[in-house]
């Protein structure tokens, strides 16, 4: 058996190593450590480069700008809303509005519908999008009548909902804008033929006969158009 003492001679001198030895030790182990370090960095930077990849992605994705024509509607981003936070539930667009001239750098001059007024200032493209109409509520009664066939049991729907002085103009309007819908499709009625409700009510039946035939003209130009007739 070794005694306390013979062990630590024992242990103590298997740890002696000599100074080159020791200078040694160091710099495997600084060449260690600089090497994780490197490492970590390339992985670093390939990170980088992959989130920077995908973000970039991610932005050309979503901020394409669109090219409009003369003609196009479009609808405005109002400016003093765009960056406050107690504006979130106000309207957000303004319009819609016709592209009425075509300016370099992506930017617009625009006019308003009712009144044909071009506006001052050009308006950059990132702030307007395409307008896409969409059927009032005068369709979508209409929808629901088609049921009854426009006959006396439609006439006593709508006599529920509404009050006597306003029964006539809005079967009237609903009768008419169905009518227009059912022919030239959802996607391209009352506003590219600048046709609101109230005219539509107010419309002679020979004038909106008129309409209801070119209309059908129109429809069937674009059927023979699509058909190659």
């Amino acid at each position: 058996a070794l005694t306390p003492l013979e062990v630590y001679e024992r242990t103590s001198s298997n740890k002696l190593i000599t100074e080159e030895e020791l200078q040694q030790q160091i710099m495997q182990r600084i060449e260690k450590v600089l090497g994780s370090l490197t490492e970590s960095h390339m992985i670093a930077r390939k990170k980088i480069k992959q989130a920077q990849a995908y973000q970039k992605r991610y932005h050309d994705n979503n901020h394409k700008l669109e090219s409009y024509e003369i003609g196009d509607k479009v609808l405005l981003q109002r400016s003093e809303i765009q960056h406050s936070k107690s504006a979130k539930l106000e309207v957000q667009c303004s319009g819609p509005y016709y592209i009425h001239n075509v300016l370099g750098n992506r930017t617009y001059k625009l006019r308003t519908i009712t009144r044909s007024e071009v506006l001052k200032k050009a308006i950059h493209g990132n702030r307007l999008k395409l307008y896409h109409p969409r059927p009032g509520y005068h369709y979508y009664l209409g929808i629901s009548l088609e049921a009854h066939f426009w006959n006396e049991g439609a006439r006593k729907e709508v006599r529920k909902h509404f009050r006597p002085r306003k029964y006539h103009e809005i079967w009237k309007t609903t009768y008419r804008v169905y009518q227009l819908y059912s022919i030239r499709g959802l996607g391209n009625l009352l506003s590219s033929q600048h046709i609101t409700p109230f005219v539509l009510f107010r419309m002679y039946d020979e004038d909106f006969s008129m309409l209801l035939e070119e209309a059908r003209s129109i429809r069937n130009s674009e059927i023979d158009d699509l058909l190659g007739s």
